[in-house]
């Protein structure tokens, strides 16, 4: 068997979660995961409310969007008179900046500090600056704490090479605000304006994008949604509960906020999952860490590989997830 990981999607027919399963997951969810919000995160950085703004001159607006060569998604924006390129990453709970953009716009270093989770179950805390204005196409953004993403963390090819440096992340605690989609035919980042009602939601809404999917064995999979992951991964536990095949333990590098990790891994053969009009199937998928929350682990977390040379638009406001 090979164990070349490989990620395939093709169009179906609509997948509803809408049984009673599904129900009750998503009411246990928002209520185990109701305090982690925006503002929660922003306090432990500021020690007060934080004041967030987002000013719009438009609905709807598009801007390039970029794959670099290790699969990062980044977007333009602009920081003064210059614009920067930030990855796309709604895995990040909270956006940050690179230590040299400091050196062109220093930004005020705020009280705290905050615990950022990596793929490998690590904690590092990391110091929080005041972004005052930035913009996103025709979208301002004021009043923005954001974390310093440290040059000693990232792996030599980020740092060294022009181009594959970027700037900082664009996290969920901004993405999340917007509606939006990434497109990978076009290149292109779209902010849209929703003007549709779907009965059926496929989403949990919290500080990490939760989708709510079916396995072919029409089994409920609460998956994680990373687009700063090349690849997808799965919890061994439910892998084991749902009694699909793995590999004996075996060692693999993992790459996060914190560095270069050594983790421990099982390979999962094969899976399909569904979600909306999307089958996605998976081979030779890894398992790892996904407490993403504290005491509370996905099924799994799904990469970008699951839209590449596709779209992807996340209804926040509807709490839908499209996938075409």
């Amino acid at each position: 068997m090979s164990l070349i990981h490989q990620c395939h999607v093709t169009t179906v027919a609509k997948t509803v979660c809408d049984d009673a399963e599904t129900q009750a997951t998503r009411q246990r969810l928002n209520e185990q995961l109701a305090s982690y919000t925006p503002q929660r995160v922003y306090h432990d950085l500021l020690k007060e409310e934080a004041d967030v703004k987002l000013i719009w001159q438009e609905e709807s607006f598009d801007v390039r969007m970029r794959r670099s060569i290790v699969g990062l998604y980044l977007i333009p924006l602009m920081i003064g008179e210059k614009i920067y390129w930030f990855v796309v990453d709604t895995g990040a709970q909270i956006s940050s900046i690179c230590m040299e953009v400091l050196q062109d716009h220093p930004l005020k270093k705020l009280q705290g500090a905050l615990a950022i989770r990596s793929v490998g179950g690590k904690e590092k805390s990391m110091s929080g600056y005041m972004m005052d204005t930035m913009k996103l196409g025709s979208l301002t953004i004021q009043n923005l704490p954001m974390v310093m993403l440290e040059s000693s963390l990232l792996p030599a090819i980020l740092t060294h090479w022009s181009a594959f440096r970027f700037a900082g992340i664009l996290g969920w605690d901004v993405l999340s605000r917007l509606d939006f989609e990434m497109d990978d035919v076009d290149k292109k980042f779209k902010v849209v304006k929703n003007r549709y009602t779907f009965a059926h939601p496929n989403m949990v809404t919290t500080m990490f994008p939760i989708f709510l999917t079916k396995d072919k064995h029409q089994n409920l999979l609460v998956m994680g949604f990373d687009s700063g992951a090349r690849y997808s991964w799965v919890n061994l536990k439910m892998m084991e509960k749902l009694a699909y095949p793995l590999s004996q333990e075996s060692q693999m590098l993992g790459y996060g906020v914190h560095g270069m990790e050594a983790m421990t891994t099982r390979i999962v053969p094969k899976m399909n999952l569904y979600l909306d009009r999307a089958n996605i199937s998976l081979r030779n998928v890894h398992t790892a860490e996904t407490e993403v929350f504290r005491n509370v682990e996905l099924d799994g977390i799904l990469g970008n590989e699951i839209f590449r040379n596709r779209r992807i638009r996340l209804i926040n406001h509807q709490a839908m997830a499209l996938i075409v």
